[in-house]
């Protein structure tokens, strides 16, 4: 009997996907070398049912490096088998069906992350001088990645650790606006059960994906995911980061499946950044697999830097912002000097309430005043 040289489907269909990554990815680069440098910005955004994802403005130096974020053929077929199993258009499938067939429309096929040139970076250290050692190991970082073109930019998971109010968060949001991705916060305080990270089955009445799935659903592959307040997860067995582990590992992360669809995808392009106020209370299988950065509060020669930052950002986040004078004075920063950059924002929206009671344009010293309501002592109890 002669052996059969047939080649299996799913091999087939495995060295086609890659022959076609291979082809686009070409065509990416010939049309990004046909592209001026000064093209203009494009914007990228969605939405998550926990956590947010907010909107990045897409820088002109983005890559058009790209890579499969899931097995076209076996979403076809899933989509194929829960369309089998449901009757109605209200039954428990109906959203796995729709979330499966919203994947295929974008294609597998996405973005991912491209190292952010130094000077982007740079001026991200302008504004948070005293994360100065996040930056340089992201600068080193940056110039690994760029070794080869068209090389998606990974950085090693993160863990900035600090007192409250000294900016891990914000910093995470300026990284993720150099990088041109979305942007996932997610507090872990929060967190009560693992399927909110990983999904649940669709057999559940509260069935729904997780928010590793939800972040992926963009044209980007490569989300910052904050995870906000690390160590202080929930006490108790389920604490909502059993799979935290697993997706830190880009062998096993590039294999995650969400219970909710059913389908597996891969999540090890994503861009982690872990935020605490004590390292030592993190889990310590959690935190060896982090980078570990230690920000401290900025110096008294760090905090003019830090303050025109923190105003910058209140003048362009609200709606009001730039009806204010876009400078600072130095009476103004030195009345903010001795605060955290947490309590710098609330002062300084204060601020600006204050003056527009008066009719003004113009922060002021004496507007940097505290709004704190009177504190009642409170009664011993006793008995009569």
């Amino acid at each position: 009997m002669k052996q059969s040289l047939a080649v299996p489907k799913c091999q087939a269909n495995r060295d086609l996907a890659i022959q076609l990554q291979t082809v686009r990815e070409f065509a990416f680069r010939l049309a990004a070398e046909q592209t001026p440098q000064h093209a203009s910005l494009n914007i990228a955004h969605e939405s998550s049912n926990d956590g947010t994802i907010q909107t990045q403005r897409q820088p002109a130096h983005e890559s058009r490096a790209t890579r499969m974020l899931f097995d076209a053929q076996h979403y076809k077929d899933r989509l194929r088998w829960l369309k089998s199993r449901s009757t109605s258009r209200d039954d428990a499938w109906a959203v796995p069906i729709k979330e499966l067939e919203r994947a295929l429309a974008m294609g597998p096929l996405r973005k991912v992350a491209s190292a952010p040139p130094d000077n982007a970076l740079l001026e991200i250290q302008k504004n948070f001088p005293h994360c100065a050692q996040v930056v340089e190991h992201l600068c080193r970082r940056s110039a690994l990645a760029r070794l080869v073109p068209s090389a998606p930019f990974k950085m090693p998971p993160i863990l900035l650790s600090g007192p409250p109010g000294v900016g891990k968060t914000a910093f995470s949001q300026d990284l993720a606006q150099v990088m041109g991705v979305p942007l996932v916060n997610i507090d872990v305080s929060t967190l009560d059960a693992e399927f909110r990270m990983t999904g649940l089955d669709a057999g559940y009445s509260t069935g729904k994906p997780g928010m590793i799935w939800d972040a992926l659903q963009n044209e980007c592959m490569s989300p910052i995911i904050v995870l906000d307040e690390i160590d202080k997860v929930p006490t108790r067995r389920d604490s909502g980061l059993g799979c935290l582990l697993a997706l830190l590992e880009p062998s096993t992360a590039s294999r995650f499946v969400d219970a909710f669809t059913g389908a597996p995808i891969d999540a090890s392009q994503i861009q982690w950044v872990a935020t605490c106020n004590d390292a030592l209370r993190v889990d310590a299988a959690a935190r060896s697999r982090l980078c570990e950065f230690e920000i401290d509060l900025p110096t008294p020669q760090q905090m003019p830097a830090v303050i025109k930052s923190v105003y910058r950002r209140l003048r362009a986040d609200e709606p009001w912002g730039m009806a204010f004078h876009a400078e600072l004075s130095i009476e103004v920063i030195e009345a903010l000097s001795t605060h955290t950059p947490r309590e710098i924002w609330k002062l300084l929206s204060d601020g600006c309430a204050n003056a527009a009671t008066d009719g003004r344009r113009v922060l002021m010293a004496k507007d940097m005043r505290p709004n704190r309501s009177r504190q009642c002592t409170a009664r011993k109890m006793g008995f009569v």
